[in-house]
């Protein structure tokens, strides 16, 4: 799980562990006792690793808006689009 803001990628996470839940009581402290219309993943990331360089965001991507990168591409290209770009080429190349 990656975490971009300012620009740029900031930190890559492993995925530990995940829960589905319909309430996040008991997982947030403070959260209040509440179920939510739809379930939700509670993901449990392990520490952060980044790029030994700056990964821009590039073209293409807004907002919040999700986006799937192989974990070695996002650590050798210069943006994640190129990132992003190079995943799907590799992806429609392969024959799985």
């Amino acid at each position: 799980m990656g975490f971009r803001y300012d620009g740029r990628l900031q930190s890559i996470h492993h995925v530990d562990a995940y829960e589905i839940v319909d309430s996040p009581f008991g997982l947030i402290p403070g959260a209040p006792v509440r179920r939510w219309d739809e379930p939700a993943y509670f993901l449990r990331l392990g520490p952060p690793f980044r790029p030994d360089h700056e990964v821009r965001t590039g073209t293409g991507i807004f907002r919040a808006a999700a986006l799937t990168a192989d974990l070695d591409l996002l650590l050798t290209c210069s943006t994640i689009s190129e990132a992003r770009d190079a995943t799907r080429a590799r992806r429609a190349g392969s024959s799985t």
